[in-house]
């Protein structure tokens, strides 16, 4: 799914899609997967994170071992799937 696709279907601009697949947060992408800019953005730095830990229902120390597995890029991945699935599962309804 190209960037234009994932833009369009989320809403989101492709600048801020440029930005997260380089490691940026930004304020729309937080707000689409209701977790706070700081919390995604420690997350791709290699911190943990309460608030996206919360949001995959899992702790903050195994957020923080599959955060160390998957290094920067599966960070920055495992955002872009959680913003695709947002889409797909929106208001607890399936699409």
């Amino acid at each position: 799914m190209g960037f234009n696709r994932i833009a369009k279907k989320h809403g989101i601009s492709i600048r801020a899609l440029n930005d997260l697949n380089n490691g940026n947060i930004g304020e729309s992408i937080a707000k689409k997967l209701g977790v706070s800019i700081y919390s995604l953005q420690i997350f791709i730095d290699g911190s943990t994170s309460n608030g996206l830990a919360a949001k995959i229902e899992t702790t903050p120390s195994s957020l923080q071992r599959l955060r160390n597995t998957i290094g920067r890029k599966g960070a920055i991945g495992l955002i872009f799937g959680l913003l695709i699935r947002e889409r797909k599962y929106y208001n607890g309804f399936e699409f």
